[in-house]
């Protein structure tokens, strides 16, 4: 695994094939058998899949409780053509938590990319006809306004973020400072302006990064349930539950991204990448998550588990 360093601002113009009809909902990829998980950049098997579900989890993996209603749970949200399931992953405590973070992404943060692209909802019932978002006006001041989903501008901001201090090599000193990615359509903007006439500069209101980086240890977290084997996960000690309930504030030794300019645009709208990183007399089990990867949308690294090698 690379990790570079960027301070930039990116904006892409979205690829006219980025639209739900043509864009496959996920892609795991998992290393080739034949040679072995613990490598860095092994050999990679690619595996779509348009719908999963696993082998029911029978408590929940957030906490471990196994008494009262055990519910599915999405490993991606179902807003973002999440369809890798869960049965009988979560409690309702737990539940009860996770449940506003992940509305939060598909709303507040992503609800206007989502309306755009025609990404299904979960519940069927007819879509509102307006979505408000915040607008910048000329002289400074800001507007709410009901915007038609038609005119949403194809605008999405997510973070830059360092790298995972675990996952720096000795005596690197590991960084608190990220940057902005940010992807738009010119021409939605132009459109917008004209029609809203605020100088089209809309925005997101209100970025909760702990949602944010919580919603990604959750995703890879999940994919540890779903896509790794269950004798391989034993030998790790999980590492994100606390995070993702909110038990542990300080994510950032284990969540992090990768900086690296120019990640090339993948074919799937959402990639899930396990990997095994050695690192001294660690190995760490690490997930890269990709939202919106056709956009080249950053990767986002989760340190999902830790296992001693000394001891096996």
């Amino acid at each position: 695994m690379r990790f570079t360093v960027s301070s930039r601002l990116r904006a892409i113009s979205f690829s006219d094939r980025c639209s739900s009809s043509d864009m496959m909902p996920n892609k795991l990829l998992f290393p080739n058998e034949s040679e072995g998980f613990a490598m860095t950049q092994p050999k990679q098997q690619v595996v779509s899949i348009q719908r999963g579900r696993y082998k029911p989890v029978g408590h929940c993996i957030y906490c471990g409780e196994r008494e009262g209603k055990l519910t599915l749970e999405h490993i991606i949200p179902y807003g973002l053509l999440g369809r890798l399931e869960l049965p009988e992953a979560s409690c309702s405590v737990c539940q009860d938590i996770i449940h506003p973070m992940e509305t939060w992404l598909q709303t507040k943060l992503l609800g206007h990319v989502r309306y755009r692209l025609e990404l299904p909802p979960r519940k069927k019932r007819p879509r509102p006809a307006t979505h408000p978002m915040v607008i910048k006006k000329d002289d400074g001041g800001q507007a709410r306004v009901e915007v038609p989903l038609s005119e949403l501008p194809r605008l999405m901001t997510l973070p830059f973020l360092p790298p995972p201090p675990l996952l720096l090599d000795p005596g690197v000193e590991p960084s608190r400072n990220f940057s902005w990615w940010t992807t738009q359509d010119p021409d939605d903007l132009a459109i917008f302006a004209r029609t809203h006439g605020q100088g089209g500069h809309a925005f997101i209101q209100n970025f909760l990064m702990d949602y944010f980086v919580r919603v990604i240890a959750k995703i890879a977290h999940g994919a540890v349930w779903g896509g790794i084997d269950q004798d391989l996960r034993a030998t790790f000690t999980m590492l994100l539950p606390d995070i993702i309930t909110g038990k542990q504030l300080d994510w950032l030794p284990f969540i992090g991204g990768d900086e690296e300019e120019d990640a090339p645009p993948e074919e799937f709208l959402n990639v899930i990448e396990p990997m095994i990183v050695p690192m001294g007399d660690k190995e760490y089990l690490v997930v890269r998550v990709r939202l919106f990867a056709p956009m080249q949308a950053p990767s986002y690294y989760a340190v999902a588990g830790v296992r001693d090698v000394t001891r096996q």
